[in-house]
């Protein structure tokens, strides 16, 4: 059996690595990331969350007010009082992780009518969290509001 030593660019840790491939095993870093996931995912399934309720992320000093939500997907803002506007981000269970949309702010997610639209988008595939500056989701906790 051959073995290869691949440098490897992981997506989902955001590092090189040096791994051994074979015909039969494939990518073990790749199989760790993707077993991390799954189990971030399942953790992630059990919180219970509503709209009104603030949710922490382990990077942010201050929570965000959910303003939409379904199993697969949650919009939040909180307030950015230096311009006089709001933050928002998106998270997607499906993916695990959290940023902005590919569209740029192209909804007013303060207002709960528009981020349930945002919410229907999301689910039929016509919007997405933006690639290009996503994040892992880390959640520290969920607030009842």
């Amino acid at each position: 059996m051959k073995q290869n030593t691949i440098k490897y660019w992981c997506y989902r840790c955001k590092k090189y690595t040096n791994y051994v491939t074979t015909s039969t095993t494939g990518c073990y870093f790749y199989n760790k990331c993707r077993q991390d996931k799954e189990k971030k995912i399942k953790e992630y399934k059990k919180l219970e969350y509503s709209v009104g309720d603030k949710i922490k992320f382990l990077e942010d000093k201050k929570p965000y007010k959910i303003q939409a939500c379904n199993e697969n997907y949650i919009i939040a803002t909180k307030p950015f009082n230096l311009k006089h506007t709001f933050l928002y981000v998106i998270v997607d269970f499906k993916n695990c992780v959290r940023g902005a949309d590919n569209y740029k702010c192209f909804h007013n997610y303060e207002d709960p009518k528009e981020a349930a639209e945002a919410i229907e988008e999301l689910e039929k595939g016509e919007l997405e969290v933006s690639y290009r500056n996503y994040c892992e989701l880390n959640i520290e906790r969920i607030i009842r509001g």
